[in-house]
């Protein structure tokens, strides 16, 4: 899997110089890896999936963390255009019934279970 640190992609790591993120740039790997704290605040176009990997630290962390995918973008004709966007959460069965109770909670949909 082509993955990258998202500090990395983002030029933050220590020696980064400025410029080495470009949103439009097509180097950005399809897939980057983060944890719950550093997502905090980022806005990144065309996010089609968020893997959630755990249970997040509350309601309001999952939300932000799902909030990734779904943008709300402006289209040519300054109208709003919702993405669509999946979110995959893996966790343990105890934390997948806390999840739905705030997938509930926050207007979201019905949680699709996937035992491995």
């Amino acid at each position: 899997i082509d993955a990258t640190p998202l500090h990395v992609a983002m030029g933050l790591e220590l020696n980064a110089k400025p410029g080495d993120f470009e949103e439009d740039d097509d180097t950005i790997p399809p897939f980057l890896v983060t944890f719950e704290g550093s997502a905090r605040g980022l806005h990144i176009d065309n996010v089609d999936t968020v893997f959630v990997v755990g249970r997040p630290a509350s309601a309001a962390s999952y939300l932000h963390l799902a909030g990734r995918v779904g943008r709300a973008t402006t289209a040519e004709d300054g109208g709003v255009v919702i993405r669509p966007g999946t979110v995959v959460s893996l966790c343990t069965k105890g934390s997948a019934i806390e999840l739905t109770k705030w997938t509930k909670q926050i207007g979201g949909t019905d949680l699709e279970e996937l035992v491995l």
